[in-house]
Parts: structure tokens; C-alpha cells; sequence
């Protein structure tokens, strides 16, 4: 059932799949170790400062009425949004997932072009993910 060296490792589970569709070569190992150099750097970092809020690497702060997003993925250049009303109000129903069409559904005062705007710019600055159709945010509410 499962493929000799699985076995000759003593690997009772195994899990395979074929793609359906060629995604290309990723330079993954490469990717990670950046990721790894970063992350070391800013925990380093943070430890010197030695606050709570220096660890965390995307988060935000809600103003009820606006909405600041601390964004610092990237260890050398830490970037800052600020929302106004709306934006805040349309990130902050796609804390949990919800589709396009929901959100047209809780925002049918707005034009769905505005909509559309609001969050093909929330997926352009990495904020947003974006998949089918669905939404969620990504940086956590500190």
C-alpha cells in the first residue's frame, strides 16, 4: 500500500497528491531562510526594547471611527495604514471569512465599484487575503 522506502522508514501515514495544474518551481528553501534571518533580527530587536508589542509583526489598533494597521513583515520597512470609516468597517467584517457577495449584502448602501476599490486595494497591500472570492484579514487586532 505504501511506496518501500515510506516503509523502510517506519512511517505508518503517508500523504500524496498530484496537482492538477503545474504551479512552476518555487525557491522555497531560499524564501524561508530570509523569513528565518528576518524574523531572528526582529525578535533580537524587540527583546532589546523588551515590550509586547514590539514582537507581534502585523497587527492593528481599531479607533472606533478609523483603524490603524502596523504592518512588519518586512524587517526594513515597517509600513503603516490608516483607515478611515468605511475601509474600517469593510476590513473589519472580513475578520472572519465572507464572501464578495455578503459583503455587497452588508454594504448595499456603497457601489459595488467602490467595494470592489476598497478591497482589491486591502489585497494589493498584503492586508487582505483574497481566494474564490472570500476575504479575510490578515493582521491580528492587538
Amino acid at each position: 500500500m505504501f511506496p518501500q522506502d515510506i516503509l523502510e522508514k517506519g512511517i505508518s501515514f503517508y500523504y500524496d497528491f498530484k496537482r492538477k495544474k503545474d504551479l512552476g518551481k518555487n525557491e522555497w528553501t531560499q524564501l524561508v531562510e530570509e523569513w528565518k534571518k528576518d524574523r531572528k533580527n526582529f525578535l533580537d530587536e524587540a527583546s532589546r526594547k523588551n515590550t509586547t508589542i514590539n514582537r507581534c509583526i502585523c497587527y492593528f489598533a481599531d479607533g472606533n471611527n478609523f483603524l490603524i494597521i502596523y504592518d512588519k513583515r518586512s524587517f526594513n520597512d515597517t509600513r503603516m495604514y490608516i483607515l478611515n470609516e468605511l475601509e474600517r468597517e469593510v476590513f473589519l467584517s472580513c475578520l472572519n471569512i465572507i464572501s464578495f457577495q455578503e459583503l455587497s449584502e452588508k454594504f448595499s448602501s456603497i457601489p459595488v465599484q467602490q467595494l470592489t476599490s476598497i478591497l482589491h486595494t486591502f489585497v494589493n497591500k498584503g492586508i487582505v487575503s483574497e481566494e474564490d472570492n472570500h476575504y479575510l484579514v490578515l493582521p491580528l487586532q492587538y
